[in-house]
């Protein structure tokens, strides 16, 4: 295969004819119709384009007729020219310029020692392949899975969206409260104290929804639940920049109906947000070095550096996307001249820079870590390298069971696709010396980066690595599909031709479509079991259940609540219930004891709430109060959620 310089006029094609050689050696006898141009050897010209116009030619009576074009990834197979071309091709086309009158001793330029099938006997066939139609072809196809596949992950997050976590997260209470002051016109700044202290672009973000819905609570999981439905495609977009289809595609399947990255985009928090910026910002920045656009690369940068106000997870990827870019400019000769990477790390520095001071200086994040993590600032390699090698090995070992979240634990890869993880880790390092398996091998460390500086609640910390883990699962996956694809004919004794082609694809898509199917059900079994007794105590299931029945029985009354969990449920209680006076009954007992303090002076309705181990305390409240009411709520198990007694005035 060699590149023909010598284009003709008429041929608009940006790239030169691509000649395929059938091995035969030089014939300077000039082509009939064509005047003054010899022929360098018997060749099929292949055009990337369908523009060769052949109706002027005076040795033509009209256009070729249009192969058939075969599947993306496989080439021409040209046929031994010894053998009749009629027997060689089912798509021969004879041309009208072979002219077989001739003789040889009437030919000054015939040689008479040329060895093969006789060059006047030979015909030249041009063959016409659209390649770019093709492409569009491709891309709609995958175009389509993609948002087909979408459209189910963002199903899997809305579904029941209120009803599922099952009650309020403390933290979702306390960010409402922050978006609340939004809503009311105040400005809160970029970082807030709830919850340990977040920044609050989610909050910004959320804040119209706040206004637009009148549930709250599903408003505040709306964002996080289309960011995480967003991740999908945007998984697909950056990973097809290095991988084929199908990997890409089974990477992007994993992620959709992962029980880890579900759980996270149906809670209202900003972790989800924070994973949509990374990889959007990533795949912009790839489309921009390709495309050579560096409004785009610096667009990426905006994206990335605004991560910085969304999570405070997200200063490690932060600060990897600044220093790599950089890296790779200055190593990569075709590269270090061309202003995208720059562009992007100049612009995500100067974007991200705001809080990253703020989080060093002001916020003193060593020391934040150190006091609520238990996790020391200073530099340990072996600890580091330790903590990295069990963060890889959660692909086959449970992650730890996180009591925010109530993530179960179990290995982020389960069963089968374990090995292939494994088999795509061992091709990507047999081809690590092309640039796209060393930016996997790259993402994978930058993703793993959070949940090895701080330990614990790997559910959230290592959802970037998640990503791409699924990509080396999805690759030893794509690996045994591909060889399945090539040894499809001998498997099956087929001949290549039609029958085949059709096999090829008619296993694949089925293939493709079983494994959705199975991803897709193991998925929302899993998600189904997110309504268990632990889950329902993270999410303080009782407490809103209480909640919502107060905020519609509404008699003015004063509410005193008595929970095991102290103080916290009250910031629950306070989102669900504005307009109702709440005290914390249980603030005023120590050392475990369980002594009721009811006020009854205040002139209205008294309200005395009973959880968790104070619902046995309801007979002493009857007995102090006779005519007080007794209201109680048991489950579908027959236990007992919560206790109201109703004090008259």
């Amino acid at each position: 295969m060699r590149q023909n310089v010598r284009t003709p006029r008429n041929h608009r094609c940006r790239r030169p004819n691509v000649v395929a050689d059938t091995g035969s050696p030089r014939d300077p006898r000039p082509l009939a119709g064509r005047p003054g141009r010899r022929s360098i050897r018997p060749q099929i010209h292949i055009c990337h384009r369908l523009h060769t116009d052949t109706r002027n030619r005076p040795d033509s009576p009209g256009r070729l007729p249009h192969p058939r074009r075969h599947p993306a990834g496989t080439t021409e197979t040209l046929g031994d020219p010894s053998i009749p071309p009629e027997d060689n091709d089912p798509h021969y086309v004879p041309s009208p310029r072979a002219d077989t009158n001739r003789s040889p001793s009437s030919d000054p330029t015939h040689r008479p020692s040329f060895p093969g099938p006789d060059p006047q006997n030979t015909t030249y066939v041009e063959i016409v392949y659209d390649r770019d139609k093709a492409n569009k072809l491709r891309l709609y196809l995958e175009t389509a899975a993609v948002l087909l596949l979408t459209i189910a992950a963002g199903w899997m997050r809305f579904e029941g969206l209120g009803d599922l976590s099952p009650g309020i997260n403390i933290d979702e209470s306390t960010y409402a409260a922050e978006i609340n002051r939004i809503v009311g016109g105040e400005w809160i700044g970029k970082w807030s104290v709830a919850s340990l202290g977040v920044p609050t672009l989610q909050f910004y973000v959320t804040a119209p929804v706040f206004m637009l819905v009148d549930d709250e609570l599903w408003a505040i999981r709306s964002v996080s639940a289309l960011a995480g439905t967003l991740v999908v495609p945007a998984t697909f977009v950056l990973l097809r920049r290095f991988l084929p289809f199908v990997p890409s595609f089974v990477a992007t399947v994993m992620a959709a109906f992962s029980i880890y990255l579900m759980l996270e985009s149906r809670i209202g928090w900003p972790l989800m947000l924070a994973v949509l910026e990374l990889i959007a910002g990533a795949a912009m920045l790839v489309f921009s070095i390709e495309r050579r656009a560096p409004w785009l690369a610096i667009i990426a940068g905006v994206v990335v550096g605004a991560g910085m106000y969304t999570h405070q997870v997200f200063t490690p990827y932060w600060a990897s996307a600044i220093a790599l870019s950089l890296l790779v400019a200055l190593l990569h000769p075709g590269l270090r001249h061309r202003r995208e990477l720059y562009s992007f790390a100049v612009v995500c520095f100067a974007v991200g820079a705001n809080m990253a001071w703020f989080l060093m200086f002001e916020f003193d994040w060593a020391a934040d870590l150190e006091h609520h993590y238990g996790v020391s600032a200073s530099i340990d390699p072996l600890r580091w390298l330790q903590r990295a090698w069990d963060v890889f090995m959660f692909h086959r070992s449970p992650i730890s069971a996180d009591a925010t979240d109530a993530a179960p634990s179990a290995p982020i890869l389960g069963g089968v696709m374990q090995w292939f993880f494994i088999v795509g880790l061992v091709i990507a390092i047999g081809r690590i010396r092309d640039h796209r398996y060393q930016m996997l091998f790259v993402g994978l460390l930058v993703g793993m980066a959070p949940s090895i500086l701080v330990p614990g609640s790997e559910a959230r910390r290592l959802a970037v690595g998640m990503i791409f883990m699924f990509a080396f699962a999805g690759l030893g996956l794509g690996t045994l599909l591909q060889l399945l694809w090539t040894h499809a004919g001998t498997i099956l004794g087929l001949a290549d031709g039609t029958a085949l082609t059709a096999v090829r694809r008619t296993g694949l898509v089925v293939a493709l479509g079983v494994f959705v199917a199975a991803t897709a059900f193991v998925g929302h079994q899993k998600l189904d079991s997110w309504r268990s007794q632990d889950a329902r105590w993270t999410f303080n299931y009782n407490l809103t259940s209480l909640s919502h029945f107060l905020r519609d029985f509404d008699q003015g009354q004063t509410v005193h609540f008595y929970s095991d969990r102290g103080g916290a449920p009250h910031t629950v209680m306070e989102w669900v219930l504005p307009e109702v006076d709440v005290v914390n009954g249980a603030e005023s007992n120590v050392d475990g004891e369980r002594v009721l303090h009811v006020d009854t002076g205040t002139g209205g309705t008294t309200v005395v709430a009973l959880l968790e181990s104070y619902i046995g305390h309801s007979p002493e409240l009857q007995a102090m109060y006779p005519g007080a009411r007794l209201i109680e709520q048991v489950d579908e198990g027959g236990q007992t959620l919560w206790q109201v007694l109703v004090i008259e005035p």
